[in-house]
């Protein structure tokens, strides 16, 4: 008994491309298209209102009024009721019967949480020292507020 051996070639497959790709790629195209044209159209200069002068009627808002109150306001940040430059008395548990003038120089722009409160940073600056304080002093600060 002769044995043969059969050779089989292999198969070269073709593959066929369905339908479904000629739309999932039409898909594809559109929505870059739609993309890149949504991003074409927000990189476009709106039209904005062209800035009112100080000079304008009171009845009609102006930028350049708005703008003056902006300045005011963003020279440094304060509480509500606290304004900048407040008065302030201050007494130390060290000192009794010891009360020294002072005014708000400053207020810290972002509060802190302490165990569920927010708490600001207030630096009250005394209008006169007295050369008996002391570095690291217990006091205790009133500001009167508007």
């Amino acid at each position: 008994m002769a044995t043969q051996v059969v050779k089989e070639e292999p198969r070269l497959s073709r593959r066929r491309w369905s339908s479904a790709f000629g739309v999932d790629a039409a898909i594809a195209l559109l929505t870059l298209l739609i993309m890149t044209g949504v991003t074409l159209l927000g990189a476009l200069p709106l039209d904005l209102p062209r800035p009112v002068p100080a000079t304008a009627p009171p009845t009609e808002f102006s930028s350049g009024r708005a703008l003056a109150h902006i300045r005011a306001i963003a020279r440094e940040p304060h509480l509500m009721g606290s304004p900048a430059n407040a008065p302030a008395t201050i007494t130390f548990d060290a000192l009794p019967g010891v009360t020294l003038p002072g005014t708000v120089s400053r207020i810290k722009g972002f509060g802190e949480n302490r165990q569920g409160d927010i708490t600001y940073t207030v630096t009250v600056t005394p209008d006169k020292l007295d050369p008996r304080l002391c570095w690291n002093m217990t006091a205790s600060v009133s500001i009167v507020a508007k």
